[in-house]
């Protein structure tokens, strides 16, 4: 089998990640009876779609000036991995609006994974200043904090 590329790990990395939050927040979504109603999932999109345009601009911003090692590239990777997800995230939200979740196990599955893109994407967005400050005075700007 052929060695993945760094970059494709990277997204690996995270689509894992929001995958396994979906996989547990439809198992226990029933239980906690999570329906949200189409306004609701209409305005959350609204607010994915703003820190999807966030995230966008301060991660090219980061990428700007690293080197091209493996550990840049899964950097690269992991950042385009939470933008794919947090671009579906949106767009997952917009569908379910225009369905009803109720206990559905796949509308579950799907609620549970956008909202952990989402969360995943708000978290990048605001810890992006305290990546750029370290790799600013660290002097090294491949390394991850």
């Amino acid at each position: 089998m052929r060695k993945v590329e760094p970059t494709y790990r990277g997204v690996i990395y995270v689509s894992a990640g929001t995958v396994s939050f979906g996989i547990l927040g439809s198992v226990l979504g029933p239980s906690l009876a999570i329906d949200p109603s189409p306004e609701f999932l209409r305005a959350t999109a609204g607010v994915g779609a703003s820190l999807f345009l966030a995230y966008v601009i301060e991660a090219t911003w980061l990428m700007k000036g690293l080197g091209f090692t493996d550990e840049s590239e899964v950097r690269l990777g992991v950042y385009t991995g939470l933008a794919l997800d947090g671009f579906l995230g949106v767009v997952s939200l917009l569908v379910l609006s225009e369905i009803s979740v109720g206990d559905d196990p796949a509308g579950q599955l799907l609620l549970w994974w956008a909202g952990g893109s989402l969360f995943a994407l708000g978290f990048l967005v605001a810890g992006q200043p305290l990546i750029a400050f370290h790799r600013e005075h660290n002097g090294d700007p491949d390394e991850f904090p």
